[in-house]
């Protein structure tokens, strides 16, 4: 019996579960209005992880 799931959003959260799903043999489908991956870039978060390591 073969799975198919759409995920919603191809944000972290998305992409987990998606590849979740995918592991355990499911066909996987991600539908995003966004570029996957969300709109979070390395470049936004730099401050905040910056001040974790001082």
């Amino acid at each position: 019996m073969s799975k198919r799931i759409i995920i919603i959003g191809g944000g972290p959260a998305g992409i987990e579960a998606a590849k979740g799903a995918a592991q355990h043999g499911a066909d996987v489908t991600i539908v995003s209005n966004a570029p996957i991956g969300g709109r979070a870039g390395w470049h936004s978060l730099l401050p905040s992880k910056v001040w974790l390591t001082v």
